[in-house]
């Protein structure tokens, strides 16, 4: 609860719960003036509050919102206790990050698709930005690739968006290799949920990326009042799974009707929840010709065994099924292995030391039946990878992956001779007579 002296009488304001035994509810934001009164802010207006605060200078209560589009925007409103309800003073689609107030100003970090995070001072009357610090005015020149935004609705209702960036250099008519990047497309487009895969880089050397936001839960979901409850409903009969591939099928047609995206030649990346999107597209439809992801696999053993067993009974109570009869009928729509025989996609894999067991099981079956499959394993990590100089691993790997299966490109550093003499010699490799080199370091931000 947030609460504020205006002209010595001190009002309060909070969020609550509109539906308090549902753990999804809308919020709806409560204002009390000293007499006990309240006034209520409609959900319509209000829902998606991020953070409140009192500005003592403007004598104001102010609201940092997720709003629009799939929350695709963020908002900045002003609630003056005299008015019936907020006003809005700024909305963008860049995001706002840390906000806190000094005088008549609110002091945020503020990224967008194409610009960096700065930190920024934002007017609380008119919303005008003055600039406090660039952290990398080095970039302040560089050249990214143009982004395009698609807004889509599903059969359910839910509303979706996707984010696709040409390179730099692009002209009409040109056709480009795809990557699609997940599972989040707000702020600064860098390297997706994760941060493992470089979508600007990726761009530099020729390349479309998709950069994909995942829906929502499926509407069902937001009737639980547990976390189990949130899992069971939303994964019955997989209709999570099934929703994201929806979106992510209309995000991927979207790009294609561009007439930039070369549809022969996509690939898909993914970490955490995304990298179960990469498995669910893998097996559930024909778009993609190579993978990339930063944590694998939700399959049948190794994931449930990985972290012990209250792990694999957390798994049980939200409605997944282990080691018991009729569990690979259960999984046949989500599991590698089951499908291993229908898979003919290259995948790599760079995982933490935390979780890479939860691998082994897919590594070990893709390796037996002889599909292209790499494991790298990064001592020393949680499941977000945290050093810099494991960063710069991954998104040199996972572009030198993309361009050797998309591009027939390689990087002809003498070092990397071992890398691709491996790839060279996995199922579905590009001839050898095909492949030329690349030696131009990585570019980008």
């Amino acid at each position: 609860m947030e609460q504020q002296d205006i002209g010595q009488a001190a009002f309060s304001a909070w969020l609550e719960a509109e539906f308090p035994e549902r753990l999804l509810s809308p919020t709806r934001l409560v204002l009390a003036a000293p007499d006990g009164s309240r006034k209520v802010c409609p959900v319509t207006q209000c829902d998606g509050i991020r953070e409140l605060f009192w500005s003592a200078s403007e004598r104001a209560l102010f609201l940092v919102q997720r709003t629009g589009w799939a929350d695709s925007q963020t908002a900045l409103l002003r609630w003056d206790p005299r008015d019936a309800a907020p006003r809005q003073v700024l909305i963008s689609d860049d995001v706002f990050i840390g906000c806190a107030p000094h005088a008549n100003e609110l002091i945020c970090g503020r990224e967008g698709s194409t610009q960096p995070r700065r930190l920024v001072a934002l007017d609380m009357r008119t919303g005008s930005e003055r600039l406090i610090h660039d952290p990398n005015p080095q970039l302040e020149n560089m050249e990214y690739g143009s982004v395009q935004r698609f807004r889509f609705r599903l059969a359910s209702g839910v509303e979706s968006f996707a984010d696709l960036v040409l390179p730099p250099t692009h002209r009409p008519g040109e056709l480009h290799p795809l990557i699609v990047v997940q599972y989040r497309s707000r702020g600064f487009l860098r390297g997706g949920t994760g941060d493992e895969v470089p979508i600007q880089p990726l761009a530099a050397r020729g390349f479309a990326v998709l950069s994909f936001d995942r829906p929502d839960f499926p509407p069902e979901a937001y009737l639980a009042t547990t976390d189990a409850e949130i899992r069971t409903l939303s994964e019955d009969d997989w209709a999570d799974r099934r929703q994201v591939q929806e979106a992510l099928e209309l995000a991927v047609r979207r790009a294609v009707e561009t007439g930039a995206v070369d549809p022969t030649r996509m690939g898909i990346s993914g970490f955490s929840d995304g990298g179960s999107t990469v498995q669910w597209a893998l097996i559930n439809s024909d778009l993609f010709q190579v993978a990339s992801m930063g944590s694998c696999c939700e399959d049948l053993y190794s994931f449930a065994l990985a972290a012990g067993p209250r792990f694999t009974e957390y798994l049980r109570d939200m409605g997944y099924r282990y080691f018991e009869p009729g569990a690979e009928t259960f999984w046949e729509p989500m599991s590698l292995i089951l499908n291993v025989d229908r898979i003919d996609v290259p995948i790599l894999i760079q995982a933490g030391d935390s979780e890479y067991e939860g691998s082994l099981d897919v590594v070990e079956t893709f390796s037996h039946n002889n599909k292209a499959i790499e494991l790298y394993v990064f001592p020393d990590e949680s499941h977000v990878k945290w050093q810099s100089s494991h960063r710069l691993a991954m998104y040199e790997r996972v572009v030198e992956w993309f361009e050797f299966w998309l591009m027939g490109r390689l990087n002809c550093n003498p070092s990397s001779e071992a890398q691709y003499a491996r790839w060279s010699a996995m199922e579905g490799a590009p001839p050898t007579r095909d492949l030329r080199c690349h030696a131009e370091p990585l570019a980008g931000p």
